[in-house]
């Protein structure tokens, strides 16, 4: 009992820790300090994925390419998924790169992140909210894109 009301209680934090505007500017990676963070990425009042990291500097700097950050791929997908034209989009290939561009284009005008740092139960936090903002749909998370909404 005291487990879930400790991740609760860090749910609530995070949620209302002020999102910021991602830019792809050194100012932005470098507003991260590298500390273990719970993280979500939203757009308008909807979270649209979800994560943990144990070093968010890092993490963050991932968004530079979509070979690194699964959250650019899955959002690739959702938005411009007839443009891939069947082509499939992993790690090891990314998004190409005249798409990963749009992508990138879309996420400093439409998307936002907020973050907290977390020590202990980063995993069992963003699990925690991946079930409860899951429930009406699916996070790109899971690889489908639909949206859900926190406020």
């Amino acid at each position: 009992m005291e487990e879930k009301k400790y991740i609760e209680g860090l749910k609530k934090r995070l949620l209302a820790v002020t999102p910021i505007k991602i830019t792809y500017t050194d100012i932005f990676f470098q507003a991260f300090s590298e500390q273990a963070s719970v993280y979500f990425f939203s757009e308008g009042d909807n979270i649209i994925y979800i994560g943990e990291t144990i070093n968010i500097h890092k993490r963050m700097a991932n968004l530079k390419t979509s070979k690194k950050h699964i959250f650019l791929r899955h959002l690739g997908y959702a938005k411009l998924k007839e443009q891939l034209k069947g082509k499939r989009v992993t790690s090891k290939r990314g998004l190409p790169d005249e798409i990963e561009k749009k992508v990138k284009t879309y996420i400093m005008d439409n998307i936002f992140i907020s973050h907290l740092p977390v020590s202990l139960g980063r995993k069992e936090l963003e699990e925690y909210m991946i079930n409860k903002f899951s429930d009406t749909g699916k996070l790109l998370n899971k690889s489908k894109y639909t949206v859900v909404s926190h406020k």
